[in-house]
């Protein structure tokens, strides 16, 4: 659902919900859920993964959605921020100061 409502915040301004392509961004969303949080749909996915290891009932994968969240920091978040911080500036610097990464 978080990840549902996140697309559609991206579809109402009309930018790119395209992780790999972050230089399309044409606007900053701030509103909604990414006034909680700058990045609800990966959140939204490590929520997902942790509701699977209690719907498994099972311990062994409760550690994945604590690796799912250092990778995707690492590989796709760091990268992002520093191509929004180039396309937004001081604006998004603010948003960084005032919004977390995960919450």
């Amino acid at each position: 659902m978080v990840d549902l409502v996140s697309i559609l915040n991206f579809r109402k301004v009309r930018t790119t919900v395209n992780p790999l392509r972050p230089e399309n961004t044409s606007s900053l969303i701030t509103e909604g859920l990414y006034s909680m949080t700058r990045n609800p749909m990966y959140l939204g996915m490590a929520i997902m993964l942790t509701g699977a290891a209690f719907i498994m009932r099972c311990l062994s994968p409760l550690p994945m959605p604590l690796v799912f969240c250092l990778v995707v920091t690492v590989m796709q978040i760091l990268p992002e921020e520093k191509t929004l911080e180039r396309l937004f500036g001081d604006e998004y610097r603010h948003y960084k100061r005032s919004v977390g990464r995960w919450v």
